[in-house]
């Protein structure tokens, strides 16, 4: 079996951590804008990075 790992983009480590998630994009008014995608994180050097998969507009309510 082939596999493959991730690494950092940053410093080149292989301790990131990878997962699905959504972000408030921007908020214009009543409006909110949200991006749905994968989030990856460096462990050693913290670098955070988020790849957008798909974007949706919804009525904003902040908590």
């Amino acid at each position: 079996m082939i596999g493959f790992r991730l690494v950092c983009g940053n410093c080149g480590s292989d301790s990131v951590l990878e997962k699905s998630g959504h972000k408030l994009l921007d908020c214009i008014e009543d409006r909110a804008r949200y991006g749905e995608g994968i989030q990856r994180k460096c462990l050693d050097c913290r670098n955070e990075e988020f790849i957008i998969f798909r974007t949706w507009v919804d009525l904003y309510h902040s908590t």
